[in-house]
């Protein structure tokens, strides 16, 4: 599905994801994902992976590993979690 970014469309899909931009169709930049897609962001800018947080604007992965992500809407952050620990990452 698609997921629209402050000035591009997004798309994303399990383990890949591309940003494009709505100009003239060009595409901007694509990241190969390591790991499975966890959860987004409801504006569609955060994708949270296992290995880290990715702003789908640039594609600027912020690394942090994690087995469980959720998104906090009032706090604007991910709350992430793995075996051993749950944290918040406010973007």
């Amino acid at each position: 599905g698609g997921a629209r970014g402050s000035r591009d469309e997004s798309s994303v899909w399990k383990d890949y994801a591309q940003v494009w931009d709505p100009e003239d169709g060009s595409l901007l930049s694509a990241l190969d994902a390591s790991g499975e897609i966890l959860g987004t962001s409801p504006c569609g800018r955060w994708l949270a992976l296992e290995d880290g947080i990715v702003a789908l604007d640039d594609l600027t992965v912020h690394h942090v590993a994690a087995a469980a992500a959720v998104f906090d809407a009032e706090t604007k952050s991910f709350v992430l979690a793995d075996a051993d620990r749950v944290w918040r990452v406010r973007l």
